[in-house]
């Protein structure tokens, strides 16, 4: 799978610096299933913590609940005189909602993933090569 052992990855020795980056090539190859499930849970918690967020989630939700039940191909839309299919529909409010959603929690969003980003490389940097787990890639 792509996430390995937590065990393993939590091993980390310094850094010996003629191999940082073939450490960061490799660990970042090894690892990136870990990573993102980092990325998640710190973006989960972000979220969590922050109320601006949850109303502005909270509220595209309930906007999606009352969508999903009223787009139905009965339901004629019309804009310009061009009829608004339902697919076409969907599209236009999913894309609504991901300008909203990086309107309001965009810098959360991005301050999270560099967060991220930065831990992901330190982590990298330090873990040491297993050379079997190379060898398996």
């Amino acid at each position: 799978g792509l996430i390995k052992p937590w065990k393993t990855f939590a091993q980390v020795a310094k850094p010996e610096q003629a191999l940082a980056r073939q450490r960061l090539e490799a660990n970042i190859r090894t690892y990136q299933g870990n990573y993102a499930v980092i990325l998640v849970t710190l973006l989960l918690v972000a979220i969590l913590l922050n109320p601006s967020c949850l109303i502005v989630l909270a509220l595209l939700g309930a906007g999606w609940v009352v969508f999903v039940k009223k787009n139905t191909e009965d339901w004629k839309t019309v804009v310009g005189g061009v009829d608004i299919t339902k697919p076409q529909r969907t599209m236009l409010c999913g894309i609504l909602s991901a300008v909203l959603v990086f309107y309001f929690a965009g810098e959360l969003i991005f301050s999270v993933m560099g967060l991220t980003a930065v831990l992901a490389g330190l982590h990298a940097i330090s873990h040491p090569v297993d050379e079997m787990e190379q060898d398996n890639e």
